[in-house]
């Protein structure tokens, strides 16, 4: 009579070649979370940008788009005007942005075409907070 299953020198055989491949594509698979992470907080600087620009845009009279200008907008502006909603999301590190203690900086580089950062209000950088 002639035993029918798997030996154990197989199954150990399958279970170290399974631990490989684990151990070899572990880690392309946390650079790619990390980098998705990463992509995804330049987009939300970019929506944040955006929304500070369309607020520029439709405050001309209170901000002149002469190149070399630099505004500040705070994120608690944006969000009381509703150009951005409440809470606002750090997307790395899954934590609420304080939209009392940061602002957009803007910088105009010509016409429509604005630079953008986000920055705690507390930096000493020639910035100019105009509400409207």
């Amino acid at each position: 009579m002639k035993n029918k299953g798997f030996t154990l020198a197989e199954v150990l055989g399958v279970v170290v070649i399974l631990g490989l491949l684990v151990i070899v594509s572990f880690p392309p698979l946390l650079n790619q979370l990390k980098k998705s992470k990463n992509t995804l907080s330049e987009a939300e600087l970019k929506i944040l940008g955006e929304a500070a620009g369309l607020y520029i845009d439709d405050h001309l009279s209170n901000y002149p788009t002469v190149e070399d200008n630099v505004y500040c907008i705070s994120l608690d502006t944006l969000v009381k005007n509703g150009y951005l909603k409440s809470p606002i999301i750090d997307a790395t590190t899954n934590e609420e942005i304080n939209e009392v203690n940061n602002e957009i900086r803007v910088v105009i580089n010509g016409q429509n075409d604005y630079s953008y950062d986000l920055r705690d209000k507390t930096t000493s950088d020639k910035c100019v907070e105009i509400r409207a």
